[in-house]
């Protein structure tokens, strides 16, 4: 009889970290390992060199597999990525996976990933891209823009045809108040005259 064992390929997921400070806690709190288990997973969590209260957070974190290095002095955004894959690479690693301590990238598509290399063994590298996010959202906020911007000149021509209407309202009512006026005035003109003849009639009359 035959026992065959089939080792698990190894993956491993570095945080890189600097001036995290608790959203680090979060970040590997989000990591999908129940969806990992046909892998041999470990965490490599680098701080490079926070003097913040990083530090602390990151040895509040707990796990089975799970390694911390805290860096003495800034190696820089660049060498800390190189130190994190010289570690998967001297430790045989099958995989590696990048995750920011701040959650710039949610690890939960680190799943995607994997099955894209899985699928594909000539593929080395993937990378993840927030601007396919950003372009939907770009659309969408376009979409919204111009429609806004629709309402914005409909709401501004009907305005408009209001002031239009109500200026040629005041105009007519002007022109009438000036048309009434001006009778008003010739008809206080005949009154004053006939009033002026009707004395002058009378005291004549008394005289003869």
């Amino acid at each position: 009889m035959y026992t065959y064992f089939f080792m698990k390929k190894k993956l491993l997921i570095f945080i890189i970290t600097y001036k995290a400070k608790y959203r680090i806690k979060k970040v590997y709190n989000s990591i999908p390992f129940k969806k990992l288990t046909k892998f041999s997973t470990k965490v490599l969590i680098s701080d490079d060199c926070s003097k913040d209260e990083t530090i602390n957070y990151i040895k509040k974190i707990k796990g089975k597999n799970i390694k911390k290095i805290f860096n003495a002095k800034n190696l820089g955004y660049g060498k800390n990525i190189k130190q994190c894959l010289s570690f998967a690479i001297k430790n045989n690693y099958n995989y590696a996976i990048m995750i920011h301590g701040d959650g710039q990238y949610h690890p939960k598509y680190m799943i995607k990933m994997l099955n894209v290399m899985e699928k594909d063994g000539s593929i080395k590298a993937v990378s993840g891209s927030r601007m396919e996010q950003k372009k939907d959202e770009l659309k969408l906020l376009s979409s919204k823009f111009r429609e806004l911007k629709s309402l914005v000149y409909d709401y501004r021509d009907k305005k408009e045809d209001e002031i239009k209407d109500l200026n040629e309202r005041h105009d007519n009512l002007k022109s009438q108040i000036e048309n009434n006026q001006k009778s008003y005035e010739k008809l206080i003109d005949q009154t004053a005259n006939e009033i002026s003849n009707f004395i002058e009639k009378a005291n004549l009359e008394r005289l003869s």
